[in-house]
């Protein structure tokens, strides 16, 4: 095959109709295209309360029945919570029923724990006012805390409740969270009584990512969100931020930012000088606003700004101190940005969906798996074709197999708690889904392994249902799908591989393959696998947030795949040994790809891969290649605009 050598040319700045003019033809093309309808969310905390308690037998640590929290709002329920956490062991959940628990020090525990509560609006975890140690804004401390250290904080979560700081506390910070490699911040409010604080959430905390924070809203304190300009990365989506001091949001590092919506006068947004970025920032309704502030200030060399709308305040975006002049801004690239192909600049501003509602039903309903067996195999089968719509696998729990597991029947949600399915085979995936229907079936922090062994397919979908996989990673292997995969497929929070070679819609929110596939090798020792940790072949794929490391192809797409990375994190620790052997980054095949990624040369020794894109298209192959480093790129896209139109 002929080969076309090109450069990486210098940044620049295109913005609106001139990074899309031919855009609106293709949407009108091809509709797969076009983006659902975002709505701003101004007051997520007076929508509906929606219960998640938890069954009393499911092995959660209850501050309440177990600890002797009072959650009356009057007694201090400081050691309590202290209680739960040094009683509790890796994988175990800290369950907190409704109720308005007093605490006066920080909440704290380091990794692999869940703290859940009942609902965002009825469990609160509260300060007093004028509580001491939290007056000082010079030293700042936090109400609940999750962090052991740089890039060991790994498998936090925090869900389902309310985080408030009462007034007279202006050195008070919400959530000082750390969740590497896996974790989340969910379906949480944090607040402040007098707008006094100083962080909503922070996540200044070495290495704090890469996470997922959802439906988080924050209201008060100088700075809703603080993430610093270090090594990491981070997804947020469905934020709120309300009546901040500062800012809404400052940024230092690779952010991907979705549903933003502001209600300020200071600026909703700051992205502050750094080498660390793109920050990406994708359907964002900006208020209030002030006629002396912009409502995105931006002093980063590269940026990508898509669906972004701002009101009252004196521009949108003010880049590096100069005023953009569009108050609405359909698409702005700003910095690194290169094409391959015949094709327009940039996206491919694939259809973006939410998953559904989880399916909730009062816990008499549900459904405990028995995992006293040598072979759960049957205990998990009876259980799944009892009838019962919520099952659950008790916390913390390892449940062995002898065959893989089929999810079907009546089946809508399957509740992990951190339980793991493990199996010595690997020739076949250990849980398929291959039910029929339209029902949804959502699967919560279920763990599949064959550990040690690694490079095992752990699910499968095969199924027309839509299937919503919520922190469930297949330890050491892949989720893939089959032929009858007609139905959509959402994942978050996820670790490990994707080897998706059926046509199907997928959405995924802040994936982290992280190492190179392999069998028992270190991977500084792994010859190159070309599969890529993210194998595409016919399916249309939104990525949001991709983090990976080692050396290995990160996406290899083909066979008409459609695939949109947005804040790509490519921490390069090994490289590749010689030119001949290189590997892409992109490796795309008869597929249209684009990305917006983050290239980090571990200590800075030249480890980060100089090739990053091969593209094939009707038999022609081009490679894009830059000299080894640290470097943002804003807007990568290999998109055969002529197959396009002519229906690929």
């Amino acid at each position: 095959m002929e080969a076309d050598l090109i450069a990486i040319r210098n940044s620049r700045i295109r913005a609106g109709a001139a990074v899309i003019a031919l855009v609106p033809v293709l949407l009108h093309v091809v509709p797969i295209l076009a983006d659902e309808t975002w709505q701003p969310r101004p007051n997520p905390e007076k929508e509906p309360c929606v219960d998640y308690g938890l069954p009393d037998d499911c092995g959660a640590i209850n501050v309440v029945r177990d600890c002797g929290a009072k959650g009356d709002g009057r007694a201090d329920d400081t050691a309590a919570f202290l209680k739960a956490f040094e009683q509790s062991k890796p994988w175990d959940t800290i369950y907190v029923p409704d109720g308005i628990y007093l605490v006066r020090d920080t909440i704290y525990w380091r990794q692999f724990r869940t703290l859940q509560g009942q609902s965002r609006q009825k469990t609160i975890i509260r300060l007093p006012d004028c509580c001491e140690g939290y007056g000082g804004p010079a030293k700042p401390k936090p109400v609940i805390r999750c962090y052991r250290n740089c890039n060991m904080s790994i498998a936090n979560w925090i869900e389902n409740l309310t985080v408030d700081v009462g007034c007279g506390n202006p050195g008070a910070i919400g959530i000082r969270y750390s969740g590497h490699n896996q974790g989340a911040v969910r379906n949480v409010l944090i607040r402040s009584g007098d707008g006094q604080g100083s962080i909503g959430l922070d996540l200044t905390e070495d290495e704090v990512g890469p996470h997922l924070v959802r439906d988080l809203t924050v209201v008060g304190f100088d700075y809703g969100i603080k993430i610093p300009s270090k090594v990491s990365s981070v997804v947020l989506e469905h934020i709120t931020v309300r009546n901040q001091n500062e800012a809404g949001i400052e940024n230092g590092m690779v952010a991907a930012i979705r549903g933003l919506t502001s209600i300020n006068s200071v600026p909703a947004v700051r992205n502050v000088k750094s080498q660390m970025g793109p920050m990406v920032l994708i359907d964002a309704h900006l208020s209030g606003g002030s006629p002396e502030e912009a409502a995105i200030e931006n002093a980063a060399p590269s940026l990508y700004l898509r669906n972004v709308r701002s009101e009252g305040y004196r521009c949108t975006l003010l880049d590096e101190r100069k005023p953009h002049p569009d108050r609405y801004i359909d698409e702005l690239v700003k910095g690194l940005t290169e094409t391959i192909g015949n094709s327009p600049y940039g996206h491919l501003k694939l259809a973006i969906k939410d998953p559904p509602p989880v399916f909730v039903e009062p816990t008499s309903q549900w459904v405990a798996v028995d995992g006293s067996g040598k072979d759960d195999t049957r205990a998990i089968k009876e259980e799944i074709d009892s009838g019962a719509k919520t099952i659950y696998f008790p916390t913390g729990r390892k449940y062995e197999v002898s065959r893989p597991i089929h999810v079907r029947g009546e089946v809508r949600r399957i509740v992990g708690l951190c339980s793991v399915v493990h199996a010595e085979f690997t020739d076949c995936p250990k849980i398929i889904f291959d039910g029929d229907g339209k029902r949804s079936v959502t699967v919560d922090k279920l763990r599949v392994s064959s550990w040690p062994r690694r490079d095992a397919p752990g699910y499968r979908i095969d199924t027309s249902q839509t299937v919503n996989l919520i922190s469930s990673q297949p330890w050491g292997g892949w989720i893939g799908n089959g032929p009858n995969a007609t139905g959509d497929l959402f994942i978050e929070d996820f670790v490990g591989h994707l080897r998706l070679h059926h046509p199907q819609r997928v959405w995924v929110r802040q994936c982290n393959p992280e190492e190179a596939p392999r069998k028992g090798v270190k991977p500084q020792h792994a010859a190159p696998r070309p599969e890529g940790t993210v194998s595409i072949a016919g399916a249309q794929v939104w990525l949001f947030g991709l983090k990976t490391e080692w050396n290995t192809c990160t996406v290899h797409a083909r066979n008409g795949a459609r695939v949109e990375i947005l804040g790509g994190f490519f921490r390069d620790h090994a490289g590749t040994p010689s030119k001949e052997e290189a590997l892409p980054y992109l490796w795309c095949e008869d597929a249209h790809v684009s990305a917006s990624y983050f290239v980090f040369d571990w200590k800075g020794k030249g480890r980060s891969h100089a090739l990053q894109a091969r593209v094939t298209f009707s038999g022609k192959t081009r490679e894009l290649w830059n000299e080894s480093g640290n470097y943002g790129m804003a807007c990568f896209r290999s998109y055969d605009i002529t197959d396009i139109v002519a229906g690929l």
